[in-house]
């Protein structure tokens, strides 16, 4: 990301280059790399965005949280992003020693305050926002953080490109998977048959 940031300029001038892809773990995110990424004009070149948790590795303070989500669904510079891979924002590290610990041990050049991971109020902004290009999205294992009010922000999504939606892992209630297969018919990935 870090590295995208401070080339991007370079990277759109190149004529040989038709688009840039960005896949990164979120706990390698600097400070204020998130906030300089959702701003930045030559953002309309990425097409694919990934940036996965570490499944049980992170805790809160190293996930997207809501305000990211956000962030990222009201950016203008979006127009070209067609894949979007939020997948494994799960935080399921102990607790012990706090989020405040945790951030001490990583030093604190790396320091952040503590993150809610994407729920309700994120999956609502991807899904109302400028995003309405999308063709794929992972958001596989991020359970036990959106409600079902969450998820079923899902199935009023404006994403008419859509040909993959990636939720594998996130112990959707019965009733959620029939609506959000209903909604998207064999668009929507509920098991991980990747076939």
């Amino acid at each position: 990301m870090s590295k995208f940031l401070a080339h991007a300029e370079l990277l759109a001038g190149s004529p040989g280059i038709r688009f840039i892809d960005i896949s990164v773990w979120s706990a390698q995110l600097a400070p204020g790399d998130w906030q300089r990424l959702t701003a930045c004009p030559l953002l309309e070149w990425v097409t694919m965005l990934g940036v996965r948790g570490r499944y049980a590795y992170d805790g809160a303070d190293e996930l997207l949280g809501e305000d990211e989500a956000a962030a990222l669904a009201v950016s203008p510079h979006t127009r070209r992003l067609l894949h979007l891979d939020f997948g494994a924002q799960r935080d399921r590290r102990p607790r012990a020693g706090g989020a405040g610990e945790r951030a001490g041990a990583r030093g604190a050049d790396r320091a952040r305050a503590p993150l809610r991971p994407v729920r309700r109020r994120g999956l609502a902004a991807l899904a109302t926002g400028k995003l309405s290009r999308l063709e794929s999205i992972e958001l596989s294992f991020c359970d036990g953080k959106p409600s079902a009010a969450g998820w079923g922000a899902l199935l009023t999504a404006d994403w008419p490109n859509l040909r993959e939606l990636w939720l594998v892992g996130n112990s959707l209630a019965p009733a959620l998977q029939t609506a959000l297969q209903a909604r998207w018919g064999a668009r929507v990935r509920l098991s991980d048959d990747r076939g």
